[in-house]
């Protein structure tokens, strides 16, 4: 999309704009010095050159959205600075969570923000989002190059910066031309009949569902040591699939422990780059799926992976359908097919990112440190798994919805996933029931 080009939403954008609530995407680090606020500046301004999305605006026009982009960027607009020396750090963390809840004005300037937070002698550096402007991958590119720029500016150098094929205009094109196209017709009919009576998960809530959703966040956070995580990768290699289907097989017995429900419907993500020539552009191609199994207690790990395998293989056989397809063909009012995502977040390697980001910044690796997610002060689903590898550990974020649920109660999810992820990693040929306690307590009370 080029400067002044004007064009529609597509369909995953409109799903974040008519959202009730801002929709964001964030990450944050802690850096063992004091950032150069103008060479800060300067680098977004040339972050915000490369990438039209991030000087797009969005203006509604009736019930449908238009995007359009401004010429360059004000690096005032996104640069925020806060004097944070005295701050305590659960202040600092409340503020931190207020930014994931800020209404950004979307036709006013394009709705993302870099905020530095001075504290002494370092920076807490957040970079925020709306996710109609980039999804998890694109806020990864824009994090790692902000940086790279970051850097240039402050050596007097050009940044390094791979080339860009494609933007997101021609990828709009390509979805608009898709969806009209009889394989889109076909791919709909195949998501519909997948999903055909799927029963509505039947979470153990602890207050009734309210329409519209509060959706007031909270979360507990699992985590798999770096032994567990090793088993992980190395039974995943012997059962010949990948360290998420055997998360994802793992979390769908703990939602059957949790829920004592058998027929599952869980969320998950797809990149959405139908091609490499979309690789380092920041915009918003992420496409949820649904994934659909069965989870029976008496059979072994290894059956309930291979089917989970297989379910994940049909859901992403149509990842090009535009989930708000889906939604729209589901009718007005009616629920999602998911209530639960899991997302493996692989888009960072966090080791190669501190060192690429200590030497922009000119700190010690050790000074240099990703901060773990910060909360949101939203949630998008009644209880969402966001798992990400840190240190040779997988480390767990499970928002939900604290509208619905009390801690203690998603706490009992959270201990199911570890004990079913130790469980399928030690033997995959025991039964699912033997290792999730929760599950083994609910065969008890059925005898």
């Amino acid at each position: 999309m080029t400067a002044s080009a004007s064009a529609p939403a597509s369909w995953i954008q409109r799903r974040f704009l008519d959202a009730p609530w801002p929709i964001l995407v964030q990450t944050t680090w802690q850096v063992g010095t004091r950032v150069d606020e103008a060479a800060a500046g300067a680098a977004v301004a040339r972050l915000a050159a490369r990438h039209p999305m991030l000087r797009t605006v969005f203006i509604r026009d009736g019930e449908a959205w238009r995007q359009e982009v401004q010429p360059q960027a004000d690096p005032a607009a996104h640069v925020q600075v806060f004097a944070a020396e005295g701050w305590t750090p659960d202040a600092l963390h409340e503020h931190l969570r207020d930014a994931t809840a800020t209404a950004f004005d979307l036709s006013a300037a394009p709705p993302w923000a870099l905020r530095v937070y001075r504290r002494g002698e370092g920076t807490i550096v957040m970079l925020v989002l709306h996710h109609a402007l980039a999804d998890g991958w694109g806020l990864a590119t824009a994090a790692t190059e902000l940086w790279e720029c970051y850097a240039a500016v402050r050596t007097g150098r050009e940044p390094r910066l791979p080339g860009i094929d494609k933007d997101y205009h021609a990828y709009v094109a390509l979805e608009a031309g898709y969806v009209a196209s009889a394989g889109a017709v076909e791919a709909l009919a195949r998501v519909q009949a997948r999903l055909a009576d799927a029963p509505r998960l039947a979470v153990p809530m602890d207050r009734p569902r309210r329409e519209p959703p509060a959706r007031t966040n909270a979360l507990c956070s699992p985590r798999v040591g770096a032994a567990s995580w090793a088993r992980t990768r190395a039974q995943a290699a012997a059962l010949r699939t990948t360290p998420f289907v055997l998360s994802l097989a793992a979390y769908f017995a703990a939602l059957a422990a949790w829920t004592g429900e058998r027929d599952l419907v869980v969320g998950t993500s797809t990149a959405g780059r139908w091609s490499a020539s979309f690789r380092h552009v920041v915009a918003p191609f992420v496409n949820p799926v649904a994934v659909r199994t069965e989870v029976d207690p008496g059979e072994p790990w290894s059956a309930l992976v291979a089917r989970v395998q297989r379910a994940l293989h049909e859901a992403v056989r149509d990842r090009d359908l535009p989930f708000g397809r889906l939604v729209e063909a589901r009718g007005p009012g009616a629920p999602l097919p998911f209530e639960t995502m899991i997302i493996m977040l692989n888009v960072f390697d966090q080791d190669a990112f501190r060192a690429h980001l200590a030497a922009c910044t000119g700190v010690s690796l050790d000074a240099t440190a990703m901060v773990r997610p910060i909360p949101n002060r939203r949630s998008r689903y009644d209880a969402e798994m966001l798992l990400y590898e840190y240190e040779q550990e997988l480390n767990g974020v499970l928002d939900f919805d604290a509208g619905l649920f009390d801690s203690p109660t998603i706490e009992r999810l959270s201990d199911a996933f570890v004990a079913a992820l130790d469980a399928v990693t030690r033997d995959p040929a025991a039964a699912v029931a033997a290792g999730i306690p929760l599950m083994e307590d609910q065969a008890r009370a059925r005898v």
